[in-house]
């Protein structure tokens, strides 16, 4: 710490150190609550923040923390800055590793021995085929290092990684048919491309090393995308997780479930850096397009890497295959023709061209602390996967999602007991006359209790506002009240008119309204029957039940 002040005579003062040594220790302090909290997104940033009021408030009104000072090397800084830097630069690197950096870079020489020893641990460890029975009865018994982040999560994501290892292994294979458009097959079938570029920007090699199982905690298991082999290479050791991002926006901060998944991966692996890259291809239409992107085969004009890979098609299944990393067009020419020979059993699609749009590559270090406060928690998990195994794990199954035809109403406005009076009535009960039913014609003695009205009816204005009341659908307008208590399926007939309640009104003012409405349905029954001239049949054999009917609707609009 004296080194950093070297020759700063003017914060080199005991009170400063003060600060620094509170800093610090407020920090410890908060990193053992909150260690849990170290797979959040926004930690690092939640930290620094919390980390500066805390020094705000102590020391803030003592010293001049927001002067200036002026070290002469770089832009002036205020005192706060400089000694936040120290804090974070001494809790970083003796306390506990900060959640992520904003580049891949050596920290120190690898040792090659310790990794060359654990790679042939990690080389050496049962790999059964993919996609066999043995493969996904193993998978079938993991916590996998990509949903772990769901047992930090809220009981439904809990719900969903316990039922997905409790449904039979037969329900969870895939079919042979694939999506080519889908985000994950994108990141699939780009990922090698993304290992060719990281080989070829650090000079290494990266090898595979499939699903591999904790020593110690057996329901763990992770499938790093690739491990550094190179000896040579100064990242020795050192494993690479791949994201290929579609529409997403590269942030150079790892995302919960992201970083969650590199931390089971280290732990699984017992390796300590992991880098994150981050990549963001970009297909063109055809040739002619790539071509004059540049006018050259390996970079666009402002230098972006760009190449071509094939397609083929095995039964229902896409196969990829891609050339050496920034090869000629001659050489790439070559390629092809050497590939087509080789797969004839294939059905060869076509030459997909691409271009590396955006790229992020960032080191994630391990973090003991977080994992060994996050083991129990995925530990309470698991146990519960094994005893809905034996005691059933359909009530963790997700709900199925139902379109409904109505409305559903709460159960203060809901009286079962109490039916609504408002019923639209079913044209094949004759028998029974309901309380309430759409008025026809032929009803001019009794005044129902609710009427039809559409938007030419002028007495509309005469019932209390509080009443329901929907317009004629051709004015547009929709207007609800309190008394709603049932929705029901209209007669595409009755077009769209809806059912009114009427506040009951005295006796004089209800005649007067009767008569009214009583002439008003009397002309309307004139205009109706006057037009129609209908010459009935009864000498046909094969019609004499539809002329009774027909007969009887005459008589009653009489």
């Amino acid at each position: 710490m004296e080194s950093f002040f070297e020759d700063k005579e003017e914060i080199a003062d005991d009170s400063f150190f003060a600060i620094i040594e509170y800093g610090i220790h407020v920090s410890e302090l908060y990193m053992e609550s909150y260690v849990s909290n170290m797979s959040n997104y926004s930690f690092d940033t939640d930290f620094e923040e919390n980390i500066q009021q805390m020094i705000e408030v102590q020391y803030g009104e003592d010293y001049e923390l927001f002067d200036l000072f002026d070290d002469d090397d770089t832009n002036d800084d205020m005192y706060i800055d400089v000694i936040l830097r120290e804090i974070f630069r001494s809790v970083y690197s003796h306390v506990i590793p900060r959640r992520s950096y904003k580049k891949s870079w050596i920290r120190h020489p690898p040792n090659v021995l310790r990794i060359c020893q654990q790679l042939e641990i990690l080389r050496n460890k049962p790999q059964p085929e993919q996609r066999t029975d043995e493969w996904y009865l193993v998978r079938h018994n993991l916590i996998t290092a990509s949903n772990a982040w769901k047992c930090f999560e809220s009981q439904s994501n809990q719900n969903q990684i316990i039922y997905e290892k409790c449904l039979p292994i037969e329900d969870k294979k895939f079919s042979s048919s694939v999506n080519t458009s889908s985000p994950l097959h994108w990141g699939q079938k780009f990922e090698p491309l993304s290992t060719q570029y990281y080989e070829f920007i650090y000079n290494t090699q990266i090898e595979d090393f499939g699903c591999i199982v904790h020593d110690t905690h057996t329901f763990l298991g992770a499938s790093p995308d690739g491990i550094v082999v190179k000896e040579t290479c100064q990242r020795y050791g050192r494993m690479l997780e791949i994201k290929n991002i579609v529409n997403r926006e590269i942030t150079q901060i790892p995302k919960k479930e992201y970083w969650v998944q590199m931390q089971l991966q280290m732990e699984v692996c017992d390796l300590n850096e992991c880098d994150f890259l981050e990549t963001k291809f970009v297909e063109y239409d055809n040739y002619s397009d790539f071509f004059s992107d540049g006018d050259n085969f390996n970079h666009t004009p402002n230098l972006a890497f760009k190449g071509a890979y094939l397609m083929f098609m095995d039964g229902s299944s896409p196969k990829y295959f891609y050339p050496e990393f920034q090869i000629s067009e001659d050489v790439f020419n070559v390629w092809v023709n050497k590939i087509l020979h080789e797969n004839l059993h294939l059905n060869f699609i076509k030459t997909i061209y691409w271009r590396l749009e955006k790229v992020s590559c960032i080191l994630v270090l391990r973090n003991n602390e977080w994992f060994q406060n996050s083991i129990g928690q995925m530990k309470n998990v698991w146990s519960q996967v094994l005893i809905d195994r034996e005691r059933g794990y359909a009530h963790r199954a997700p709900n199925k999602r139902e379109r409904k035809n109505t409305i559903d109403l709460t159960d203060e406005t809901r009286d079962l007991n109490n039916p609504p009076k408002c019923l639209i009535a079913d044209s094949s009960d004759d028998e029974k006359q309901p309380e309430c039913l759409i008025a026809d014609s032929s009803d001019d003695e009794k005044q129902p209790d609710c009427l039809v009205l559409d938007s030419s009816d002028d007495e509309a204005d005469d019932f209390n506002q509080s009443s329901y009341l929907i317009t004629d659908s051709s004015d547009g307008e929709l207007t609800s009240g309190p008394q709603i208590n049932d929705i029901v399926e209209s007669d595409p007939q009755i077009n769209d008119s809806v059912c009114v309640p009427v506040k009951k009104e005295n006796k004089e003012k209800k005649e007067k309204k009767v008569k009214i409405k009583k002439e008003k349905k009397e002309k309307k029954v004139i205009e109706k029957t006057t037009p129609i001239s209908m010459k009935v049949d009864t000498t046909s054999n094969t019609s004499n039940i539809l002329d009774i009917e027909i007969l009887k609707i005459l008589e009653n609009m009489k």
